[in-house]
């Protein structure tokens, strides 16, 4: 029997929401348009990625000395690499798995260029100037095919590893992180470039040798260009079946796989700020499919029901940034970080 709502699990935490005829989910198979779906699907199933992607002393793009591991993901690996000329840098490497074709939309026929995408990410990165993005030194591709991109080296850690660790932040803490979230998150916009992926893991605070902090938003593989008018075609890419984002932060538009907008991301900033402050998401919702459904036709929870001391404005704010109208949302960043500095002058 064939059900029009499934979701299928990309490689790299994406998810494939099959509404058209011509893609279903079926007894455990992806099938698509007469293509042999399950062998398709089995190139993004996490359990097929080699154990060695790199390893220690391999060499990448002539020039770099792959030395320790830092982290994989679904599309690839990440490690620290040291250049042979200059000994006293340490660079990061990520490197696409054999055989990954980075986004559905190559399975599914829609992206000829199976690397574009990894590629589109370095263009975005290096058009944004701002100390909030990482720097780009290199990128190309292996003997082997394979895709890589060689960046500078972090001191630090996510806000994921911070929020696993101390779950529930003060206010002040809360506070002082967003307002350097909103300055990088500002700038990507003005440089016309959505992030449509925030999320705990994509924001790193990085420490300096003097012991500050700043943060720097990672990750820009769902990014795309900021539409120049809502039916453009820019403000369509990768919304044909794609949905983008993870499913706790993403917006109501891309549930449905409608344009996004920077208020995609003011929303997916307001689910990051609810759960900084309660450790919890403004949906009670356990399942996937049923955390999507609420973002469609229920109404967020009120912060002060999960945490004492909100003030009644802050709690206001959030939930204009919740809205599941993307116009009823603060239209900008600036904005948002306008009204915080009002609040708490």
């Amino acid at each position: 029997m064939r059900h029009p709502f499934h979701q299928v699990q990309s490689g790299f935490g994406g998810l494939l929401l099959c509404f058209r005829k011509n893609v279903h989910f079926l007894l455990g198979k992806l099938e698509i348009e007469g293509k042999d779906g399950a062998e398709c699907f089995s190139t993004m199933n996490k359990d097929k990625v080699p154990v060695d992607f790199l390893y220690p002393g391999m060499m990448v793009g002539g020039n770099y000395r792959v030395e320790t591991f830092i982290r994989r993901g679904g599309s690839g690996e990440v490690w620290t690499v040291r250049h042979v000329k200059f000994e006293d840098r340490r660079f990061a490497v990520k490197v696409l798995r054999p055989g990954f074709g980075l986004d559905l939309r190559v399975v599914l026929g829609l992206l000829d260029d199976r690397t574009k995408c990894f590629y589109e990410e370095v263009q975005f990165c290096r058009a944004i100037r701002h100390r909030g993005i990482v720097e780009i030194v290199e990128w190309g591709r292996l003997s082997d095919d394979r895709s890589y991109m060689v960046m500078e080296c972090l001191e630090g850690e996510s806000l994921g590893d911070l929020m696993k660790r101390e779950g529930a932040m003060p206010l002040h803490r809360v506070l002082g992180l967003v307002d350097g979230i909103l300055d990088v998150l500002s700038a990507v916009h003005k440089a016309g470039v959505l992030h449509r992926n925030l999320k705990p893991p994509h924001i790193f605070i990085a420490r300096q040798s003097d012991g500050t902090e700043y943060i720097k938003l990672l990750d820009f593989g769902q990014a795309i260009p900021v539409p120049a008018a809502p039916n453009s075609q820019d403000s369509q890419r990768g919304n044909v079946l794609m949905m983008s984002g993870t499913p706790p932060y993403i917006a109501p538009e891309q549930v449905k796989s409608f344009p996004s907008t920077p208020m995609t991301d003011i929303y997916a900033l307001g689910v990051l700020i609810f759960k900084m402050l309660t450790g919890k998401l403004p949906f009670d919702s356990k399942s996937t499919i049923g955390m999507m459904r609420a973002r469609l036709y229920v109404e967020p929870i009120d912060i002060r029901c999960y945490a004492k001391g909100i003030p009644d404005a802050l709690a206001g704010l959030l939930n204009t940034m919740l809205k599941r109208l993307p116009e009823e949302r603060p239209p900008s960043v600036d904005e948002v970080k306008q009204r915080l500095r009002w609040i708490f002058q």
